[in-house]
Order: C-alpha cells, then sequence, then structure tokens
C-alpha cells in the first residue's frame, strides 16, 4: 500500500510539472488523445466493454494515424506471458477536429470500432494465451505513419 501511494504521488507530481511546463512554455500540442475512458472499472469476459478515445487533431492537415489498443497484466506486463490482447485501427482525422472513438471489447474475440457512427473491425488483432483473472493495463496509443507510439494514455481494469 505505501508503494501504491508512493507511486501514485509521483504521478501527481508529473503531472503537476507537466501542467507548469505548459504554463510557462506553452507548447503547442498538435496532435493528441484527449481522451481515453471505460465504461466500468470491470470487465468481465464475454460481456462487452465499452471504451471511447478521442484523438485532438490542431494542425492545418487531416493525417492518417493508428490506434493501438494493448492490454497487459499489471503483476507481470511482459510479452507474451502477460500479454493479454491486442488490436490496431487506422483512422483518418480531419485538420482542427477531433475524431470521436467508440470501442466495444467483449475481452474475448469480438472488437467492434465504431467511427463516425459507422461500426467496423480492427486491421489487426491479436489475442494471447494469458486467462488470469485480476488487474490489467489498458493502453491506448496513438501511432503515426512508421507505426511509433507519439502519444499515449493508460486505464487500470480489473478482469473478473
Amino acid at each position: 500500500m505505501v508503494f501504491d501511494a508512493i507511486r501514485d504521488l509521483r504521478k501527481v507530481a508529473s503531472g503537476l510539472f507537466a501542467l507548469i511546463r505548459y504554463i510557462i512554455l506553452r507548447d503547442r500540442v498538435s496532435f493528441c488523445i484527449s481522451l481515453f475512458s471505460s465504461n466500468s472499472w470491470v470487465a468481465k469476459k464475454g460481456e462487452v466493454s465499452r471504451y471511447e478515445v478521442i484523438f485532438a487533431n490542431n494542425t492545418s492537415k487531416p493525417v492518417w494515424v493508428a490506434l493501438l489498443f494493448d492490454i497487459y497484466l499489471k503483476s507481470n506486463p511482459i510479452h507474451p506471458e502477460g500479454h493479454y490482447a491486442f488490436f490496431k485501427k487506422h483512422i483518418y482525422v480531419r485538420s482542427r477536429e477531433n475524431q470521436e472513438i467508440k470501442i466495444s471489447y467483449d475481452w474475448e474475440d469480438s472488437v467492434i470500432i465504431d467511427i463516425d457512427d459507422i461500426p467496423t473491425s480492427p486491421d489487426d488483432f491479436w489475442r494471447g494465451s494469458c486467462r488470469i483473472k485480476g488487474k490489467y493495463f489498458v493502453h491506448a496509443s496513438l501511432l503515426n505513419g512508421d507505426s511509433i507510439a507519439f502519444d499515449h494514455l493508460t486505464l487500470v481494469q480489473e478482469l473478473s
């Protein structure tokens, strides 16, 4: 419990440092993940979990990016033993707009990605052998055209 408190304090300090740096330097954020949320902190195999991701494009040009949704066991975030699953979807984001992405995932093999009210499948999907009940890191990463992550947000969900 003490280690969790120390980790949380480090995260708060890191966030405050980033805020102060932004206030002082006024960096312009050109493209980022502005939201990553889930409908619940608990997920159940076979029941649909819903997620929302919003990309913000503050540039004058539209861009193709990829969303990488990656799930690792919190106590063992190592591939392949603790790697639960991942999927990827290429997404077109218009200039100076936000792109909302809704994801429905049953924590087994059914993934539906809804973009502009159009349901679609992931471009790539992999399900590992990890089936342990417990807490998981659920990562949403923003990849450029070279598949290099340049922004990511993480949730922790418990699989029961």
